[in-house]
């Protein structure tokens, strides 16, 4: 984290082409078949409009992973089974 505007807009911007990784809870046990759809882009539809996600990288995390507490909590449903995936995202890069 940062409040200096030129590491913010070198980090964010898409012109410098920075890959970003994220974890992500997902609802479910999620498959190889998923990441794989993923992988390649998929259509979502915001606001009513259709738009095609780009390619990503994405990883299945173990399922012992140990998730550091954060505010707000990390969604926690005691009879649904949560996986964690790590999606890697960049500007322009094609995986």
């Amino acid at each position: 984290m940062t409040n200096d505007k030129t590491i913010n807009q070198k980090l964010l911007h898409p012109q410098y082409e920075h890959e970003r990784t994220y974890w992500v809870q997902v609802e479910g046990d999620i498959q190889n078949k998923d990441l794989l759809k993923l992988e390649k882009g998929v259509t979502i539809t915001i606001e009513g409009k259709p738009y095609r996600t780009k390619p990503a990288k994405l990883e299945m995390l173990p399922k012992d992973l140990v998730v550091p507490d954060r505010n707000p909590p990390i969604r926690f449903r005691q009879s649904i089974p949560t996986s964690w995936v790590a999606i890697k995202l960049s500007t322009n890069i094609i995986y």
